[in-house]
């Protein structure tokens, strides 16, 4: 369950990182597998809790870093709607650091995981 908890953060970070530099119609596929990483925390979550250990403060976290990227994709998406250009230059930069401070963050998080286990 662990190691499907990190496939999962890996999965997810990567694709919602791409989806920050690709365009239709490449996009829904990197979306697709964006969600295919937030169904595999789902899956060990539960896994997880049908074995009695909770885990919520560790799934919490990284949903928390997920939503960090709402802004840019929500920047992104009105520039679709209401027809203006996006930065391009700033956008990369902002996703860059974003993606830069998730991965330290995840990283700290899924070793408070790992031995938050092995006390179980």
């Amino acid at each position: 369950n662990y190691y499907l908890f990190i496939t999962a953060e890996v999965m997810t970070f990567t694709f919602i990182t791409t989806l920050q530099f690709t365009e239709y119609p490449v996009f829904l596929i990197m979306l697709i597998f964006m969600h295919m990483g937030i169904a595999l925390f789902v899956i060990s979550k539960k896994r997880f809790l049908k074995e009695g250990i909770s885990v919520k403060s560790f799934y919490r976290f990284e949903y928390g870093l997920l939503a960090a990227y709402l802004p840019i994709l929500a920047y992104t998406l009105l520039s679709y709607l209401f027809h203006y250009e996006v930065n391009e230059p700033l956008k990369v930069i902002i996703a860059l650091i974003l993606t830069m401070l998730c991965i330290i963050l995840s990283i700290v998080n899924a070793l408070k995981f790992y031995k938050y286990l092995q006390q179980k």
